[in-house]
């Protein structure tokens, strides 16, 4: 009976955590991006899925022809204040889907293992091991 409970706080959280570092994103372009400890802090927050959406973006960086067009050069001139929330936002994603997957993969090792089991005790208990090992 918890796990509509657990299941429930679980997609709570992975919500709360997700509206937290977006917001606290936004609020941060809403002052214009000022170089302070919000953008370290929410980096070491979403420090996995960062890493992987940084390798993405300098994977995708080195694909020929995806540079030289005129919104590149525009970018590069006038950055945008709100560029880090959206990555950071979509970090915190990467992080959520990382930890769903893991529990997933608990969830199948777990049932894995007590399907070993119960079919161990309707054989009879465990298998016979090998008799005579080698001696030298």
């Amino acid at each position: 009976m918890g796990m509509p409970h657990t299941r429930t706080a679980a997609r709570t959280t992975a919500l709360a955590y997700v509206g937290l570092v977006a917001v606290t994103g936004f609020v941060h372009g809403l002052r214009g991006a000022p170089d302070d400890a919000t953008i370290a802090v929410l980096q070491c927050l979403t420090l996995p899925g960062y890493t992987v959406l940084l390798l993405l973006f300098l994977a995708a960086a080195t694909i020929p022809g995806a540079t030289g067009t005129g919104a590149d050069v525009v970018a590069d001139i006038a950055p945008d204040p709100f560029d880090p929330m959206l990555v950071l936002t979509a970090a915190a994603l990467v992080n959520v889907l990382v930890v769903r997957g893991l529990c997933a993969f608990a969830h199948r090792v777990r049932a894995e293992l007590r399907e070993t089991r119960e079919w161990r005790a309707s054989h009879g208990g465990r298998t016979p091991r090998r008799e005579g090992r080698r001696q030298t």
